[in-house]
């Protein structure tokens, strides 16, 4: 059975299998508002708009496709919901290339927090 786009909150969740585990995909406002591994944080039931339906089925094709191998960068809207800090973190782990990793300490520096 395909994966089932559930309501909540002014969004929805989209809760799909992959090779490191299930993720569930949330996304508000046409925009994809947050990733994470397992069943992600419980949210309140309401009708997601087409634009968010259409932007959680296509985070759900360009990670199949990251998966297979097809895909080495992403294009979706994105609008994480943090704190200036973790909004500085969230860009600068945008700007590592595929491939590439890059220690905490050296993280840390970047976004201006070494310590």
């Amino acid at each position: 059975a395909p994966p089932r786009i559930e309501a909540g909150g002014g969004g929805a969740v989209l809760r799909i299998a992959s090779p490191v585990g299930p993720l569930s995909l949330y996304a508000r406002d046409g925009a994809l508002t947050g990733l994470y591994f397992g069943s992600g944080p419980a949210v309140a039931v309401t009708e997601p708009t087409a634009a968010t339906r259409a932007v959680l089925d296509a985070a759900a094709r360009q990670l199949q496709d990251y998966f297979a191998g097809r895909r080495r960068s992403f294009d979706l809207p994105l609008d994480p919901q943090g704190t200036a800090f973790q909004r500085r973190v969230w860009q600068a782990l945008l700007a590592i290339p595929y491939g590439r990793t890059l220690s905490y300490a050296a993280l840390a520096a970047q976004v201006g927090q070494p310590t």
